[in-house]
């Protein structure tokens, strides 16, 4: 009788323990859309005012604010979401907030050493490129995350749509653009793909935050 009583005791325990480690909380994923999508459209906005006012040199000064805020952003939803014990999604969650916050770090350092010892203007090109796609890249991943939270697949056929319309914009419509005059040239362009990066991507990490919270109430 008492084996009997340990045994569902047991069971129990298992059961409640596999419950806990896929039980999800939306308010971590939310949250870190908010600030991913906060971060770039700051940034970008930084970008702009740099290109409209070259002397001002503001980008340097505010992307390791922006990176720092970032990244304490994480660490408070992090903790936050250590109260729950699932496993799978905090592990998913450590790794994906690595990697969104290492890649603008490393693109800044790299830009911080090219302003200081090379001048190369090539260099902060083939970075903007390289974070622009990574960005794109790291959004359609997101949704695809979002897709298997809710268990529905549209949302992967439409992080692979945007993925495609970047990729196809930032390469055969890669010189098509808005023209616009700054302080120190009257024939500077902002580039299509700069602007479906901001309205697609860097809002779409707005949206999607909105979205995952409504899964949550």
């Amino acid at each position: 009788m008492e084996k009997n009583i340990t045994d569902a005791i047991e069971d129990i325990n298992m059961i409640k323990s596999t419950m806990e480690n896929t039980k999800i909380n939306f308010s971590g994923t939310y949250w870190l859309c908010f600030i991913r999508g906060t971060y770039h459209i700051l940034s970008f906005l930084v970008f702009f005012i740099s290109v409209w006012n070259p002397g001002t040199k503001i980008i340097l000064f505010t992307n390791p604010v922006l990176i720092i805020g970032m990244f304490i952003g994480f660490i408070i939803i992090y903790n936050s979401e250590k109260k729950h014990t699932n496993r799978f999604y905090l592990s998913f969650l450590s790794i994906w907030g690595i990697i969104v916050i290492a890649i603008p770090t490393m693109i800044f350092l790299i830009r911080i050493i090219n302003y200081f010892y090379f001048r190369n203007d090539s260099v902060n090109l083939i970075l903007l490129v390289i974070s622009s796609f990574t960005n794109a890249l790291l959004f359609c991943i997101c949704i695809i995350i979002y897709a298997f939270l809710i268990k529905k697949k549209y949302p992967i056929f439409l992080s692979l749509g945007i993925l495609f319309t970047y990729l196809f914009v930032s390469t055969c419509l890669n010189n098509v653009g808005l023209p616009f005059n700054t302080a120190l040239s009257n024939d500077t362009t902002l580039l299509l793909a700069s602007i479906f990066t901001f309205i697609f991507i860097d809002v779409g990490y707005i949206l999607l935050g909105f979205a995952l919270m409504k899964r949550s109430k």
